[in-house]
């Protein structure tokens, strides 16, 4: 644990300087990094004002992570949904950049701890993309608006498909601070481009400098069809998902790293650059109605 009174942190590991992108992600995760101050102090790597200062998060999961084995119940959960957890990936990916905000790497959980997403994506596939930072970056004092306050304004959103013996259809929710939660009944054709709108055009949202989402509508396979269908009538969001799922990398054929504690993590865990695409939709291709 580093603190006021640390010097210096150096990652090491057994061959000489293999893997540095794994160090570096290894320094960031302990709070060993001390990244670029930018121009003028406003667009360094921790310390960011203004309309740089904007954030992406997961929302919702358990832990506030991407969980394969969180089974919210028999048909719709994410039991060892590997593949769920990708297209998840690939879908914050692409809201990120729609909404211009820097993505925080989620946490991803297993039967037997929590890992670290860089540990099985290839980060060289998204970089392109999308600015990132790891997933211990809230935590981190230097990355805080103040010295008692990650952020000066939070909002959550999410959509889902809800059916209850009372209630079926679609609603989508926001909430800003720890204010009221608002709550809409969609009922347009494109439920998910309802959604993004409300993620880039609500002002209510859109200032803030840390979003947090959580988009129910991706926790089954049932559903990928909105993603893997085909037609015409594609709107251009899901396009762009379906552009970077194609791109993303990973080293699941290497194994994941699955009784590994981030504690004792290693530079050679790390995936840039040695990952392989994944084809995430099925060979018949399944049209969303």
């Amino acid at each position: 644990q580093t603190n006021e009174h640390t010097l210096a942190v150096r990652p090491l590991y057994e061959l000489p300087r293999p893997s540095p992108h794994g160090k570096k992600m290894m320094a960031k995760e302990l709070g060993a990094w001390y990244g670029f101050r930018g121009p003028n102090g406003e667009a360094g790597y921790y310390k960011r004002k203004a309309e740089k200062r904007r954030y992406l998060l997961i929302d919702g999961r358990a832990f506030g992570g991407m969980a394969t084995i969180m089974n919210l119940d028999k048909e719709r959960g994410y039991y060892h949904d590997g593949v769920g957890r990708k297209f998840s990936v690939a879908f914050l990916v692409a809201l990120a950049r729609r909404t211009n905000r820097i993505l925080v790497l989620p946490n991803v959980h297993n039967d037997y701890t929590n890992t670290m997403l860089w540990w099985t994506l290839d980060m060289q596939s998204i970089e392109d993309d999308v600015e990132v930072r790891e997933t211990n970056f809230p935590s981190n004092p230097k990355a805080w608006a103040t010295h008692e306050t990650p952020f000066n304004s939070v909002a959550r959103t999410s959509l889902g498909y809800i059916q209850t013996p009372t209630v079926k259809g679609w609603k989508m929710f926001s909430q800003l601070n720890d204010g009221d939660v608002k709550a809409w009944n969609v009922t347009v054709r494109d439920p998910i481009e309802a959604w993004i709108g409300l993620n880039v055009l609500d002002p209510d949202v859109s200032d803030v400098e840390a979003l947090f989402v959580n988009p129910l509508f991706i926790n089954s396979r049932s559903e990928w069809g909105v993603f893997c269908g085909e037609g015409e009538d594609k709107k251009l969001f899901i396009r762009e998902v379906l552009a970077i799922m194609r791109k993303l990398k990973w080293c699941d054929h290497e194994g994941v790293w699955l009784g590994v504690s981030p504690a004792k993590m290693q530079a050679e865990m790390d995936c840039y650059g040695r990952g392989k695409p994944h084809d995430l939709c099925p060979r018949k291709k399944v049209v969303f109605h």
